[in-house]
């Protein structure tokens, strides 16, 4: 039986099926990258997350490995096609809430290291936020338009009606 995001493919002709495939991977090297950039400065994102107020001191060591290890997790999802659908919808969900997270943050004029792409040396400013928030609203975006793909039917693979004459029960 075929996947259900073959199955999708099938209808998009050959430049669909390069621009789902090149979604999947851009969708997925930019949550790797995010992750790693995190991993590799573990300390700098936890105090980021410590500075951001959001969280209990307690939860912060936590988070600071699950928020990562979770993108890793999702990229690794949005990846192969029986898990695409999946992916998509965490990779969107993940999205929103950092989109929430930024607009949030650009709102209230916190101006606070994220930790998005590492936790930067240099000075944070506003403008940064809003363009990460810009940035994971185009993000939950593309992968919207991914996970549908990936779920949408194709109509050359569904069952045609049968069109045979059928015999009269009652008529024997």
């Amino acid at each position: 039986m075929a996947h259900r995001a073959a199955v999708g493919k099938a209808s998009m002709g050959r430049a669909g099926v390069l621009a789902f495939e090149a979604c999947r991977w851009v969708l997925a090297l930019v949550f790797v990258f995010s992750a790693v950039a995190k991993l590799s400065d573990l300390h700098g994102f936890e105090q980021a997350l410590r500075t951001m107020g959001f969280f209990e001191r307690a939860w912060l060591p936590l988070l600071a490995w699950l928020v990562p290890v979770g993108e890793l997790v999702v990229a690794t999802l949005i990846v192969f096609p029986r898990t695409a659908i999946v992916g998509g919808l965490l990779y969107a969900f993940s999205s929103a809430v950092f989109a929430g997270l930024h607009g949030y943050l650009y709102a209230n004029g916190m101006i606070v290291p994220c930790g998005c792409f590492g936790v930067s040396e240099r000075a944070v400013t506003a403008g940064a936020h809003l363009w990460m928030l810009l940035l994971c609203v185009a993000l939950f975006s593309v992968a919207a338009l991914f996970t549908y793909a990936a779920a949408a039917p194709s109509r050359r693979r569904l069952p045609q009606p049968d069109r045979r004459p059928r015999a009269n029960l009652l008529s024997a």
